[in-house]
């Protein structure tokens, strides 16, 4: 665990940083923040606050060398005095607008705060904290006119939540740092801890299990949903969830017997499910513990949505085993297009 509660504002800056996609640019503050009493009587509560429902220690990763992973490669220069701070948090701001791609990440302004007195496991550190702002919210604000009191609308964020985040703690340098991480996950835009911070879990059972997790999602989309219907993909992933729920172990033959209903998919399942153990380094695989709280977290962020391109989306309720058969879909060969049924008695 990470506190923050006693921690000392050392330095911060803000930069705005727009979507790489729609070429909306990123503002580069030059200047740091000044650090005056009323703010940082704000700031500190709002991070210590912001980062309480992060769980998981993460570390820095990359595919082939550790230095190419360049948050990592900077926060090192940064925290060894070969970088100063404004320049430093410059290249993430700069970095982060090139990560910013897909047309779903919303823009938002980078604090950039480098805090002293960070407590992780009992042991005093330094760490540099970065939060991206992207919800504002509407409020207002009365202030006098003369003979009357007016009101002005202002946009701001919201004090008891953090959008996306990350403490990195300096210690254990050569595996990655210690990495707190939080995102509240857009699913169409996925990029904040993959593809910007580029984190896996500290520990590999957190690490197995969501990349288990993830290989599922995709063997649903990607095989069961061109097979057969939608719904089909929805049971296959809840069916996972309810499997890791129940073992302490994820035993592939055992999952896919249970889990997957033919041995074609079975058969590619496995092949997959070895890629991706030989491709994330991991070792005894048969005897990491299943992370229940990954799986937990998996099962809140399913939705059994179905989006369809005309701006309809039918949502589904896997609560017994009748559901699926009230839905059916079919193609219409005289409209040319795809179409659902769905059976029911009344309305609510």
């Amino acid at each position: 665990m990470i506190y923050l509660n006693e921690a000392i504002i050392e330095h911060s800056i803000i930069h705005r940083v727009g979507n790489a996609a729609k070429e909306e640019g990123v503002f580069i503050s030059e200047q740091e923040l000044p650090l005056h009493v009323s703010l940082t009587e704000v700031l500190l509560p709002f991070l210590a606050k912001g980062f309480k429902p992060a769980e998981e220690i993460h570390q820095f990763t990359h595919s082939t060398d550790l230095n190419l992973n360049e948050v990592y490669h900077h926060t090192k220069q940064f925290f060894n005095g070969e970088l100063a701070f404004i320049e430093y948090s410059q290249h993430l701001a700069q970095l982060l607008y090139k990560c910013s791609d897909h047309p779903m990440i919303k823009p938002g302004e980078l604090i950039v705060s480098h805090i002293q007195e960070v407590i992780i496991e009992g042991e005093i550190c330094e760490a540099v904290v970065l939060v991206k702002c992207e919800n504002k919210r509407n409020f207002i604000e009365f202030f006098e006119d003369q003979r009357s009191l007016q009101i002005d609308l202002r946009q701001g964020i919201h004090l008891n939540k953090i959008d996306k985040g990350a403490v990195i703690v300096n210690t254990e340098e050569s595996s990655g740092y210690r990495v707190l991480a939080i995102d509240a996950v857009n699913e169409d835009s996925r990029f904040w801890n993959d593809r910007f911070l580029q984190l896996q879990p500290d520990d590999p059972s957190f690490a197995y299990t969501q990349n288990t997790i993830n290989l599922v999602k995709e063997f649903a989309q990607e095989v069961v949903a061109q097979d057969e219907d939608t719904t089909a993909r929805f049971e296959v992933m809840h069916n996972s969830v309810d499997f890791m729920q129940e073992n302490e172990t994820f035993q592939v033959d055992e999952f896919v017997e249970q889990v997957l209903p033919t041995p074609a998919y079975q058969e590619e399942f496995k092949q997959r499910h070895q890629q991706m153990v030989e491709e994330s380094g991991f070792e005894d695989v048969a005897e990491l513990p299943i992370s229940q709280n990954q799986v937990k977290k998996a099962k809140k962020q399913f939705k059994d949505l179905i989006k369809l391109d005309n701006g309809i989306q039918i949502q589904l309720k896997f609560n017994n085993e009748e559901t699926k058969e009230y839905i059916e879909r079919g193609y219409d060969p005289v409209k040319g297009m795809n179409y659902y049924k769905v059976y029911y008695q009344d309305e609510e």
